[in-house]
C-alpha cells in the first residue's frame, strides 16, 4: 500500500479541525494529485529534450495551511510536496492487565503498513496576528495613558 505524509507544524487534538486547516480531503488529495502529474510533465520534457539543453526546474507543488480558515485576514502557509522513500509501521503493545512485582519486559509487534512516496512539509513560519474576540465598541469612554 502506498501513503502520503503531511508534516503537520503543530499539535493535532481534532483529527477533523486539522484537516478543515489544510483545505478538506479532497484539497490535500488535489495537492498530491498536482505533484504526481507535475512530475510526469517534467519526465516528459527531460525525455524529449537534448542532453546538452539546460532542464528548467519544474514548479514546486504547493499544500496551502491556513490555522484559522473562517478567517479572511490570515495568511496560509504553504507546504512543499517532495519525493519520500520512508516506510508506515504500525507498533502495538500489549496491556498488562494487572502490574505485578516481577514484570518481564514486552515485547512489540511490529507490522509494516506500507510505503510512503510523498510528504508535505511545512518549513516557514507563520504570520503572527493579533485578532479581537469581540468587536470593539464605537463609542466609550477614552484613556489617556
Amino acid at each position: 500500500r502506498v501513503f502520503y505524509c503531511v508534516n503537520y507544524p503543530g499539535h493535532v487534538v481534532n483529527d477533523n479541525r486539522a484537516l478543515e486547516t489544510l483545505g478538506g480531503a479532497r484539497a490535500v488529495s488535489e495537492a498530491f494529485f498536482r505533484q504526481h502529474q507535475q512530475q510526469q510533465q517534467q519526465q516528459q520534457r527531460a525525455s524529449q529534450s537534448s542532453g546538452d539543453a539546460k532542464k528548467a526546474a519544474a514548479p514546486e507543488a504547493k499544500l496551502p495551511l491556513t490555522f484559522r480558515p473562517k478567517c479572511s485576514y490570515s495568511r496560509a502557509i504553504n507546504g512543499v510536496i517532495t519525493p519520500s522513500a520512508n516506510i508506515l509501521l504500525k507498533v502495538r503493545w500489549r496491556k498488562r492487565k494487572r502490574p505485578t512485582e516481577h514484570a518481564t519486559p514486552r515485547n512489540p509487534t511490529v507490522q509494516i503498513m506500507g510505503k510512503i512516496t510523498k510528504r508535505a512539509d511545512f518549513r516557514r513560519l507563520s504570520d503572527f496576528q493579533v485578532c479581537r474576540s469581540e468587536p470593539a465598541p464605537l463609542s466609550g469612554p477614552k484613556v489617556r495613558f
